[in-house]
């Protein structure tokens, strides 16, 4: 999934920032472009992370933006 997408960005990363974060949860791993992610086999088979993902996601866009949650931190 390319990131960079104007489509793609809206839906996932204007959210939240935190749902970089739950796709990676989610099974999703960052591609060497730096702009893509994408998800293997094993973790594609995982089917409620991806369920668990979706609902997390649009109840963050139900909430107004200052309740939303904090990006996460970056991991060192």
């Amino acid at each position: 999934m390319r990131l960079s997408n104007p489509k793609i960005a809206a839906a996932f990363c204007d959210v939240s920032p935190a749902a970089l974060a739950l796709l990676a949860l989610s099974g999703f791993r960052s591609r060497a472009d730096d702009e893509s992610v994408c998800m293997g086999d094993a973790a594609a088979a995982e089917a409620p992370f991806l369920a668990a993902a979706i609902a997390q996601l649009q109840s963050w866009a139900e909430l107004p933006p200052g309740a939303r949650p904090a990006p996460p931190h970056p991991s060192p």
